[in-house]
Formats: structure tokens, sequence, C-alpha cells
């Protein structure tokens, strides 16, 4: 019998994984868990940041979503900052979890994007997957616009691997 991890629990492990993989940028705003926050993300930047500040977050008007995990750093080539998000499932990644994610990056235009799982992904998600629907326009280190891939990472025996699609 599986015990199934609580989503609280995951969403700590992804906050620890993406402050450690982004320990080298300019962190503006430390990894934290979003999920409970009770507003989009657009409305709490705006409470948190004020003025010129707020020039440096792109298509904030636009943020109208609540992704699980958020951090922002600073893109190392220009003045600009960027969203890193994740999104984490501890039930059966379906095909209403891939739209929501998808929703999100073609959104908010992130650095980078991650799905963090600890079950299965469906038949129809994997296939989504392998036809490489799993792409967004996020921002690359110069602020421009680039084509990116959502980053899979699934959770098994204490720690996280790249996702792989024959779950």
């Amino acid at each position: 019998m599986t015990i199934s991890m609580e989503e609280s629990e995951l969403r700590r492990l992804a906050v620890d994984y993406l402050s450690k993989r982004f320990s080298k940028y300019e962190i503006v705003t430390p990894f934290f868990d979003f999920h409970n926050i009770g507003m989009t993300l657009s409305s709490y930047l705006k409470k948190l940041y004020f003025g010129e500040d707020l020039c440096k977050l792109p298509y904030l008007e636009a943020l109208e979503i609540r992704p699980d995990v958020v951090g922002i750093i600073a893109l190392p080539e220009t003045s600009l900052w960027a969203y890193v998000l994740g999104e984490v499932k501890t039930k059966k990644v379906e095909m209403r979890d891939f739209r929501q994610l998808i929703h999100y990056m073609t959104t908010a235009h992130p650095y980078e994007g991650y799905l963090f799982f600890s079950e299965k992904i469906t038949k129809e998600v994997r296939q989504n997957i392998q036809a490489d629907n799993h792409k967004f326009l996020g921002l690359n280190k110069w602020g421009r616009l680039a084509t990116k891939r959502i980053n899979l990472l699934h959770f098994k025996k204490g720690r996280f691997c790249n996702g792989r699609l024959d779950l």
C-alpha cells in the first residue's frame, strides 16, 4: 500500500528545491508557498511592490493566476525581474491540471515553470508532453520571449527526479 504525500509537504519540498536551484541568481522575492495566500499573483505583487519596482514586473496586469509556488529573480542581463512558477500535484496529474499549468505559463511568461508531482501522469497528459505541448513563451536572461518547456520533476524515493513519461 502506497501512502500518499500531503500536498503541503510537497510544496515545501518544491520551495526548497527552487531555492537551491536558483541560489546563484539575485533573488528578488524568495520562493514561497503561494497556495493558501487567497489572492491572485497580480494582487499580491501590487501589495508587495511600489513605484519603479512595479515596472520591473512583466505582465503584471495579466497575472490573475494562483500558482502553488512562486519566486521572483532578477534577470542577469537586464533590469527586469522574472517569475519562476511551480504547480504541485500529489494525486494523478490529469488533463485539467495540465491545462491549468499551461494557462499559468502562457499568462505569466516565467523564466522557468515547473510541475512537481508525486503520483502518475495520465496517458492523455503523457501524450501531450510527448507531442511537445508543454511549451510556452517565457522570458530569457535578456528579457525577451523565448520558447521554453515546463520542467517535470517527479518526487520519489525522497528526492526530485526528471519526470519520466512512462509512469
